[in-house]
């Protein structure tokens, strides 16, 4: 603000001084121009920070300077002289006709005449100023309260300004009432491209390729997102997306996919509506209630329900955890506990070309590839329980409790949540078809800084909805130590993922293993900011096998996870990264079946330069390098390679409107 090199004497604080010269320069953008102002201030360079707001407040003749053409922007501002550049920018407010002036000057206006035919309508003019906002016009009601006795000093009625600004307040409030009601129509655009070059087939840190190969291929998506939302008259609120790209087709139809599925660089664009639906307040026997009925969001948790963000090369940022199918959800709250019921389909929410858009999956389905071997996860050496139990959710019906903790025991506060639903569809390999989950959630705020996480799960899959399959090994726990100091950003912690664990969530990836089952294992995150444009993180987990199953013993198998990236703001607008990601395994050869002891040791590398550029506050561009590769020793496959390299160059634009 133009004022914030200033001192006001008299008592009134600066902070408070340009808080309401603001809404004094919002003003004066509606105010007509005063003639007495100077043409310029001799002493305000053009490239100073305050010139575009002080030029403004001179050209509508709120500030003058003084008599010899400067402004003195350094020098101490009075009461009296701020008051002088109120008292003009009041004068400009709501102007009323004055009364007849002396002898010989207009006198007073005569009686309105008879309202005359409307003429033709004239050419649209230039789009108007913003004006001001209710909270701008009540901190120059605050400078009127403020310097009402320089006012009056000055010979004005501030009665008379008072009703002039209640009145004004009044309009603006109204003006604000309609442009709320009116719709809001935005847009989100997204476009990347990806380059790869290998000399041999490989799987990307995706999990996608080998027999959908991308070697020296390449892909470009595209996805345009519509977006609605309007107030409907008596209440309630319409919210809705209409989506058209390729970019469904290119991962092969269905953005929930966990593992490998197809990429097709040729995808042709689909159409089709991704959210579409009514919210507002009903009745009922709980409080607050509120009713979501049509294509809805939902998204209850990494070990619950939460898509997976199946590519990692285009990072559309647009994209949500959330998952939209057609049903209801009713939220309300009994007592302090906030209560959400909910039933969905998935299957019906589908393209124009009637391809799923994103089913979830429960369980990691793995394709089968050449020779009929399991590719990923399949081929790890620790993992699926059954490879193939898995089913694609088509329905699911379930209830959500959420109780907010209050301060207390030495805490800070926290919540707490629980989750219950089931759910069909279309079973893979084995035969399944249902699936039930019960999920529970503690968050504990322990101070300013510390905060702490823990989840527990257990997911059931089976033939019938209430068919019991390895109940005991069937479960999921993590619990995460979070802090926060503003330099120092660490986290540490445990998880336990059982073989059976088949829910529809995202919880992680070890490598190119996305959501990987029968591990368990301390994880530690830290990342440390130099300066404010400048940081480092490490991290990685050690993961052990939760259990030994079908009768082979695989005591002894460690894998080791590593993490590293530099993060480096270059300006406010160009941002860079560097990122290291390896996997270290450590197998018995025993395991193989083979004669010998001893381990083998294969290992997963993935490099990745990128680099972000904000062309606007609402456009983004990106560029990404990867260097991957995969050496599995004579022993372990990924995909159904035992080694392989490449290189995978992206890069996007994101526009949002």
């Amino acid at each position: 603000m133009w004022l914030a090199s200033f001192e006001v004497q008299g008592g009134l604080k600066m902070k408070k001084v340009v808080s309401l010269l603001g809404a004094a320069l919002c003003l004066a953008l509606v105010v007509p121009a005063r003639a007495q102002a100077p043409d310029m201030f001799k002493d305000l360079p053009t490239d100073h920070w305050a010139y575009q707001a002080t030029e403004s407040l001179r050209a509508k003749g709120i500030l003058w300077g003084y008599p010899d053409g400067y402004f003195r922007g350094k020098r101490t501002l009075t009461r009296y002289e701020f008051a002088v550049a109120l008292e003009r920018l009041l004068q400009n407010v709501n102007k009323e006709p004055g009364p007849a002036g002396p002898a010989g000057a207009a006198g007073p206006a005569g009686p309105a005449g008879e309202t005359g035919p409307a003429g033709p309508a004239g050419e649209a003019g230039p789009k108007g100023d913003p004006g001001m906002a209710p909270e701008e016009v009540a901190k120059v009601v605050k400078l009127v309260d403020e310097f009402g006795a320089e006012l009056k000093a000055m010979g004005n009625d501030v009665k008379a300004i008072n009703r002039k600004l209640e009145a004004l307040t009044k309009d603006v409030a109204t003006l604000k009432k309609t442009v709320d009601a009116m719709p809001k129509i935005g847009g989100q655009l997204y476009f990347g491209t990806r380059v790869d070059r290998a000399s041999s087939p490989y799987v990307d840190i995706d999990g996608r390729g080998h027999t959908n190969d991308l070697t020296n291929s390449a892909a470009m998506v595209q996805e345009f997102n519509l977006t609605i939302d309007a107030k409907v008259p008596g209440g309630g609120n319409v919210s809705a997306i209409l989506t058209t790209g390729n970019y469904k087709n290119y991962l092969g139809s269905n953005l929930a996919t966990l593992d490998v599925f197809g990429t097709n660089p040729n995808a042709g664009s689909d159409t089709y509506i991704k959210k579409l639906e009514f919210s507002g307040a009903v009745g009922g026997p709980g409080r607050d209630s509120k009713l979501t009925i049509g294509r809805l969001g939902l998204e209850l948790g990494a070990y619950t329900l939460s898509k997976v963000r199946p590519d990692t090369y285009f990072a559309n940022p647009f994209d949500t955890d959330k998952f939209y199918a057609d049903g209801f959800k009713v939220d309300t709250k009994f007592g302090s506990v906030d209560t959400s019921i909910y039933a969905v389909k998935f299957d019906t929410v589908r393209g124009t070309d009637g391809k799923v858009v994103n089913s979830p999956i429960a369980g990691a389905y793995p394709i089968t590839g050449e020779g009929g071997t399991l590719v990923p996860p399949a081929g790890k050496p620790i993992g699926l329980a059954v490879p193939g139990e898995a089913i694609i959710v088509d329905q699911l019906g379930g209830v959500s409790l959420g109780l907010n903790l209050k301060e207390g025991l030495g805490l800070k506060g926290g919540t707490l949540k629980f989750n219950a639903y089931g759910a069909t569809g279309q079973g893979m390999e084995t035969g399944a078809t249902s699936l039930v989950v019960l999920s529970s959630e503690l968050g504990l705020a322990i101070n300013d800084a510390l905060s702490f996480k823990g989840d527990w799960s257990k997911s059931n899959i089976g033939g019938s909805r209430f068919a019991s399959n390895n109940a005991s090994q069937n479960n999921a726990f993590a619990g995460v130590f979070d802090y926060n100091s503003g330099k120092i950003v660490a986290s540490a912690g445990y998880k336990y993922i059982d073989p059976y664990f088949y829910a529809p969530g995202y919880w992680g990836k070890i490598g190119n293993w996305t959501n990987p089952t029968n591990v368990k294992g301390p994880v530690l995150d830290l990342a440390y900011q130099f300066a404010p444009h400048f940081g480092m993180s490490i991290g990685g987990g050690f993961w052990t096998p939760a259990r030994n199953l079908g009768g082979v013993d695989i005591d002894g198998t460690e894998l080791w996870q590593g993490k590293a990236g530099v993060k480096w703001d270059i300006s406010k607008s160009l941002s860079t990264t560097l990122d290291w990601e390896g996997v270290f395994y450590n197998i018995p050869v025993s395991i193989f079946d083979v004669e010998g002891s001893g381990k083998v040791h294969p290992t997963e590398h993935y490099i990745t330069l990128g680099a972000g550029y904000k062309l606007t506050s609402a456009t983004k561009l990106g560029l990404a390098y990867q260097i991957g590769s995969f050496n599995g020793r004579g022993a372990l496959s990924s995909g159904g390679l035992n080694s392989y390299n490449y290189n995978a160059f992206t890069g996007s634009v994101a526009v949002k409107f």
